[in-house]
């Protein structure tokens, strides 16, 4: 606090106190359940990469689900951001004994019916994640919802597209 002090002819005294302006405090809300749930989603959007990059390893006709769900854990990533969280990609939603027996089941059963068994993983895989998105919309801040819509978008897009493929 800075002080200032004057005295008059009739010795009077008079202070005046002025406080110091305060900084901003930054606080992260990494404990809130929103940003938990973007977390959540986003191992989630992780771990589908993972299996995905796994299951598809040599297909070039799935390389743009997978492009999808790297931007669509970067949107994921900036969104935690912006409401000031801390992104969690450490802790991956998908067991990795779930993407290692999937790789194997597609060797073991063959191409045609461990392709099959692939994408109809993938196709689920999808369908979790839109309800996931949906869920994230009913409780986002208005002003995340157009990012959230965007990821939902994407993921529908995606389970199209690996329906045309099952095909």
């Amino acid at each position: 606090m800075f002080t200032w002090q004057s005295t008059t002819s009739s010795n009077s005294q008079y202070f005046l106190g002025i406080s110091k302006p305060k900084k901003p405090q930054v606080t992260f809300f990494h404990n809130s359940q929103y940003i938990q749930s973007l977390n959540k989603q986003l191992r989630l959007e992780l771990g589908t990469l993972e299996v995905y990059s796994r299951c598809f390893k040599h297909q070039t006709r799935t390389e743009k689900v997978m492009e999808n769900h790297r931007e669509s854990g970067r949107l994921l990533r900036n969104l935690i951001i912006l409401n000031r969280g801390i992104p969690d990609c450490d802790g991956i939603a998908m067991p990795a004994e779930l993407s290692l027996l999937a790789g194997k089941l597609g060797l073991q059963l063959g191409s045609t019916f461990g392709q099959a068994t692939s994408i109809k993983l993938a196709i689920r895989l999808e369908h979790l994640l839109r309800r996931r998105y949906i869920s994230l919309l009913e409780s986002a801040p208005r002003k995340d919802r157009i990012h959230l819509e965007e990821l939902l978008y994407i993921a529908k897009a995606n389970q199209i597209a690996l329906a045309n493929i099952e095909e």
